[in-house]
């Protein structure tokens, strides 16, 4: 009886096992059909997105030529078109991984970040190419001296954002010195820009040239101090020229035309004054 229940399992066992083996093929068919598909979905879904990221760009840069040919004519606008189809090609090959580091001055704080020796430390690097012990004073009064752009120019509060992410880039998130902009910050800013947009010029010319604009002396009182500073930042200054650029007054008529087409704003503001400073002196 034993030998007979053992031929009846045999059989029974083989058929379960051919039968397990059959259900393993038909998953491993399945898994690879979902596999295949998802791979096909993985591969359009990152087409499209390459395809918008390029449609982004083709778009953008019609904006673009459109603002660069008003603000500055054909030829910018044929070397803007260059670079950027230079960066489209680009977005074609593998993607390029931004490492920001290596252009980080690393700045070691010799103070704590709320001290007001670690102020001066700030000041002092600002002001590390300037070698007129007169204008270095006068910048260090001005760096004590808040600037609040007018609510209704938003480019100008817009540039003051700027200039806290550079004191966040100095003294750390953390630092009361992140709470505040000041005249000083501003003129820096705009020293340090222009030299770099113009070769070969120390930032004293500048530095210089811009406090002789602006009217502060080393004798300037408080008050006068304050008052100056007022027409400064709400762009009614009227001294040796216009404003921190001494632009000519025939010139802000010009500024205001582009402001009104390239952006429908009527006012003006330190980067579109700085604009027309640049386009004087090259």
């Amino acid at each position: 009886m034993k030998n007979k229940k053992l031929l009846v399992l045999v059989p029974v066992t083989g058929a379960i096992a051919f039968c397990a083996y059959k259900l393993y093929k038909t998953v491993q068919k399945v898994k690879a059909e979902q596999f295949l598909e998802l791979e096909v979905a993985l591969e359009a879904e990152e087409l499209a997105k390459q395809q918008a990221e390029l449609e982004t760009i083709s778009s953008g840069k019609k904006q673009v030529e459109t603002y660069i040919q008003k603000m500055y004519g054909p030829e910018r606008e044929v070397e803007y078109s260059k670079g950027l189809e230079e960066e489209e090609e680009l977005l074609l090959e593998e993607p390029l991984v931004y490492d920001d580091t290596e252009w980080e001055e690393e700045i070691i704080l010799l103070y704590g970040i709320n001290t007001p020796e670690v102020f001066e430390q700030f000041t002092d690097y600002k002001l590390a190419e300037i070698s007129n012990p007169k204008s270095r004073a006068i910048v260090k009064k001005l760096y004590f001296q808040s600037f609040n752009p007018r609510q209704d120019c938003p480019q100008d509060i817009v540039l003051r954002e700027q200039m806290i992410d550079e004191r966040i880039g100095f003294f750390g998130e953390e630092s009361i010195h992140t709470n505040d902009v000041s005249i000083g910050d501003l003129v820096m800013y705009f020293v340090t820009l222009v030299a770099f947009d113009v070769e070969d010029t120390s930032k004293d010319v500048f530095l210089e040239s811009y406090l002789t604009n602006i009217g502060i002396t080393e004798n300037s009182s408080q008050l006068s101090m304050g008052n100056t500073i007022g027409n400064l930042v709400r762009h009614e200054l009227v001294g040796n020229g216009f404003g921190m650029f001494g632009l000519e007054m025939s010139d802000l008529d010009s500024i205001r035309q582009k402001n009104i087409e390239t952006t429908g704003r009527y006012e003006l503001t330190f980067m579109t004054q700085y604009y027309k400073y640049i386009e004087n002196i090259l």
